[in-house]
């Protein structure tokens, strides 16, 4: 029998990787297009940035995973005045190692247990969309940006008490979203800014198993600095 839920999800996925690569392919073939473009410089950012993930697990405290990502980003203007506007893209790398006391029910005896997991992260995102800016006065710049996103993640974990309950496993997945995201930044030189901002994501990648259920999506915390070229 076909899986209904397994095949819409498929065609989901795929939905957004042909999105993703038409808006790229419009914006390399608009870009060579205004010869004034070409003499606008690309702004290029490196981005650390912070995120949590929440735990649903049923008979268990909240637990919240702070996963620190390493990105990059570049933003190509078609056009820029006081109000410019063009395409961007970039990629997150987050790879994090930790160990957590999760206390949970014991049973019908009403007390908790704890036990302690050993965690190994690892989640990479890469992204591409449009985006305005505000370039408010000389040295003040505001942007919005927006698109389809592809995500890659895996989460290894490891009890130090096994029982029925929690096992050693691990899981990997790959899944499409979409991403939106604004910032400020401030020139310190002419072509060196540093700047701020949140990055919020949607996607479908989950981790469910005998622990809870975690899903990646939210808000994320940047800060960045960005270096025109």
């Amino acid at each position: 029998m076909i899986n209904m839920a397994g095949a819409f999800q498929i065609r989901h996925g795929k939905m957004w990787l042909y999105f993703f690569i038409l808006t790229a392919a419009i914006a390399g073939a608009h870009s060579p297009s205004l010869a004034q473009t070409s003499d606008l410089p690309v702004n290029c950012q490196v981005i650390v940035s912070l995120m949590e993930l929440d735990e649903d697990a049923p008979g268990m405290e909240e637990k919240n995973y702070d996963l620190i990502f390493f990105g990059a980003a570049a933003q190509k203007p078609f056009y820029k005045d006081t109000l410019e506007y063009g395409f961007e893209t970039g990629a997150n790398l987050s790879m994090e190692n930790d160990t957590n006391v999760l206390s949970y029910s014991a049973g019908s005896s009403g007390g908790t247990a704890k036990v302690a997991i050993d965690n190994t992260w690892f989640l990479f995102d890469y992204f591409g969309g449009g985006y305005v800016a505000a370039n408010v006065a000389s040295r003040l710049r505001l942007y919005a940006g927006a698109g389809p996103l592809l995500i890659y993640g895996s989460w290894e974990h490891d009890p130090d008490e096994n029982d029925d309950e929690f096992d050693d496993d691990n899981e990997s997945h790959l899944s499409a979203g979409v991403y939106g995201r604004a910032g400020i930044e401030v020139a310190i030189i002419d072509r060196l800014s540093i700047g701020g901002g949140v990055r919020a994501i949607a996607t479908n990648l989950e981790f469910d198993d005998s622990l809870g259920e975690i899903k990646v999506e939210g808000p994320q915390y940047f800060f960045n600095i960005s270096f025109k070229i």
